[in-house]
């Protein structure tokens, strides 16, 4: 009778070992399992100078809106193909312009005339290579919050700030004493063959 007692309290025993096995195992896969998810669900930011790269050397579609006390004046266009066509637009008119190989153009129908600046005095602002070169030696601030990221820089007199998704720069707001840059960018990586005639 003992031999039978000794027998069922060792089976006992082997059957709670089996069972606390299977529920220590349960434990770290779902353990695991959590944190992979967790891991799934942060988001991943391209890196921002790679960022500017991408900008500087795809196509993309842009609107540019600069305000100061004085005028409003639009810019909207598309980058493609290392050509800019795009429109200037002001209180008195509405330019149509292209730049090709640092040339600047103004289209009137079929006919182009070189014109020495499209952007006036705001070069340095709205040409991006400009831009993020001046930019190089400040220092700068970022903030995450979901699937934005804001870069922020401080630079004698104006205030810059990038805005990104995960993947591209879509706007960049500058302001400065006198004026209020909005630059913002939106099928940018995508460029469709653009007629450098038209």
């Amino acid at each position: 009778m003992m031999k039978t007692e000794n027998k069922n309290a060792i089976q006992l025993l082997i059957w709670i070992f089996f069972i606390v096995i299977i529920f220590v195992m349960f434990k770290i896969t779902n353990k695991t399992d959590k944190k992979e998810e967790k891991e799934e669900n942060t988001p991943v930011f391209v890196n921002y100078k790679d960022m500017e790269i991408n900008l500087l050397n795809s196509g993309y579609d842009y609107k540019y809106t600069i305000i100061s006390d004085t005028q409003k004046e639009i810019y909207e266009g598309t980058m493609c193909n290392d050509i800019d066509i795009g429109y200037k637009e002001t209180i008195d008119s509405i330019t149509k312009y292209k730049i090709k190989d640092g040339k600047i153009t103004k289209v009137l129908l079929d006919n182009e005339e070189e014109i020495p600046s499209i952007y006036d005095d705001s070069e340095d602002f709205l040409n991006l290579n400009t831009l993020f070169t001046n930019l190089k030696e400040y220092p700068y601030n970022i903030e995450k919050n979901n699937n934005e990221r804001t870069i922020s820089y401080k630079k004698d007199g104006y205030q810059v700030l990038v805005k990104t998704n995960l993947e591209y720069i879509t706007n960049i707001t500058i302001t400065t004493t006198t004026n209020n840059y909005n630059l913002e960018f939106t099928n940018v990586g995508k460029c469709v063959k653009i007629d450098s005639n038209k």
